[in-house]
């Protein structure tokens, strides 16, 4: 198909044409460029896939087509001066490996386009949705990669103004590439804006900054958005139902998928608080932080999955929380599943400061903070490479359909996939500590998946259940 880009035609015309079948006009602007069908709409008007017929491979490009009434203006003449300086930014930026080249720019027609090389590869919002959330090292990655883009484009006074997952393009390469820089502006404090004057085109909801529906975009913004994009790549949640309105802050923390460290953490909250004086106040800054962070070590996943959990790699280093997890991490790093077991029955006990009733009820349960299972859990996890885990067993409790309710045949069915069941007949818990002695030598040959941690789950339904019903909800 060959697509019209008139704004008042867009009609689909046969592979063929040369003209348009409807309004007449001609299919090929610069006797060049074809479109082929609508890719979406952006700040200022409308983009197209197409191809350059000058090439022999018939390249793939894309085409912006702007509106002059929506930069402010109908004014032609000042249209098209504001687009020629907009254009010649893009040519500059283009430069960045992360940023797609400008190909061409020009007017046709009493219309404004953009030609711009066509970024294959899936944006962030497909990525999550397909393949689930980021974990922290991913998070690292992207910060890496797109920091020094957001500076070099700042050192040019340019401020993006619409950083969100959609326009972030991970290639086949795995480099990602910042795009759309339709709406992008001068720095506010030039008092110069590229595209339009006093307008807040590009602030897409929950992922721009405040300031900016305020018209005031600064540096900082971009860093504003950029972080409210790795909250959404953590949680797997939008951003407007991240943020506390009665409490006018961020809610994050306990809606991501997989653990994350403090220090990361700290960083995240700096890029998106709102006061703009308390915020990052440029990328370098930011990265610098993000460089301090210490180095990680990356394991699979309980799922199996290509993406990665991390701990801090020094040895030494403590949780926020005042609870100490040394023991726990010295026993399982030892393969000692017994007392690693006992020992997590202990800490349990202490966090819910029920060590002197020896027992949890199921508030007590309800109650345990999701940062502790999640430390917990991070640690199970990585000492027996992702065979052990509170998050282990609830994996395979929500396979089998399992929730907050009994239901005795799902039940069951979970005790025999984690082994505390067999031949239909339940063992005592000391034959499930048993069961891991004898099979600790090789955890990837020989152990069932979620075996253990067994203390407080182990043959008692009721909190069983609850327990493995507080995990899904911390998401750990």
């Amino acid at each position: 198909m060959t697509q019209c880009v008139k704004p008042e035609c867009l009609y689909k015309n046969p592979e063929e044409s040369r003209f348009c079948q409807r309004c007449g006009s001609n299919l090929q602007l610069r006797k060049r460029y074809q479109a082929q069908q609508i890719l979406g709409n952006h700040g200022l008007g409308r983009t197209f896939l197409a191809k350059d017929e000058h090439k022999s491979t018939q390249f793939p490009c894309v085409i912006k087509r702007f509106l002059p009434q929506e930069q402010g203006t109908e004014d032609p003449e000042i249209a098209a001066q504001i687009f020629e300086k907009q254009a010649k930014r893009l040519k500059q930026l283009s430069q960045h490996p992360n940023i797609p080249n400008l190909l061409s720019y020009f007017l046709e027609d009493g219309q404004q386009y953009l030609v711009q090389e066509y970024v294959e590869g899936e944006d962030l919002k497909q990525v999550v949705a397909e393949k689930g959330a980021f974990d922290e090292s991913q998070i690292r990655d992207l910060l890496q990669q797109i920091l020094p883009v957001l500076e070099y484009a700042h050192q040019r006074n340019t401020i993006h103004r619409d950083i969100k997952p959609e326009n972030l393009i991970r290639t086949d390469a795995e480099r990602l590439m910042l795009v759309d820089f339709s709406a992008a502006e001068r720095d506010a404090r030039t008092s110069i804006s590229v595209m339009g004057i006093g307008n807040s085109i590009g602030s897409s909801p929950g992922y721009a900054a405040p300031e900016q529906v305020f018209c005031a975009a600064q540096p900082s913004s971009d860093l504003y958005s950029l972080g409210v994009t790795c909250l959404h790549l953590l949680t797997q949640t939008e951003p407007l139902d991240l943020f506390d309105l009665s409490e006018n802050d961020w809610m994050w923390r306990d809606c991501v998928v997989y653990p994350i460290s403090d220090r990361m953490g700290q960083i995240l909250d700096r890029a998106i608080v709102q006061a703009t004086k308390r915020r990052y106040q440029s990328a370098t800054e930011m990265l610098e932080d993000l460089d301090k962070l210490p180095q990680q070590t990356f394991i699979s996943h309980p799922s199996g999955d290509t993406t990665s959990v991390q701990l801090e790699s020094e040895p030494d280093s403590q949780p926020a929380s005042k609870t100490d997890y040394s023991h726990l991490q010295d026993l399982l790093a030892a393969g000692k599943w017994e007392e690693a077991d006992r020992e997590t029955v202990t800490l349990l006990l202490q966090i819910a400061n029920r060590e002197e009733e020896g027992w949890l009820s199921g508030d007590d349960i309800a109650n345990l903070p999701c940062e502790a299972l999640r430390e917990i859990d991070q640690l199970w996890v990585q000492y027996t490479q992702g065979h052990f885990g509170l998050s282990v067993q609830n994996q395979i409790y929500q396979e089998l359909g399992g929730s907050k309710t009994y239901e005795r045949e799902i039940w069951e069915q979970f005790c025999d996939r984690v082994g505390w069941r067999q031949n239909g007949m339940w063992l005592s818990y000391t034959d499930v500590l048993l069961a891991a002695y004898y099979t600790s030598g090789n955890l990837e040959s020989n152990t069932v998946k979620g075996h253990l941690p067994a203390g407080y789950v182990f043959n008692c339904v009721e909190i069983g259940i609850d327990l493995i019903s507080r995990v899904a909800e911390c998401h750990v």
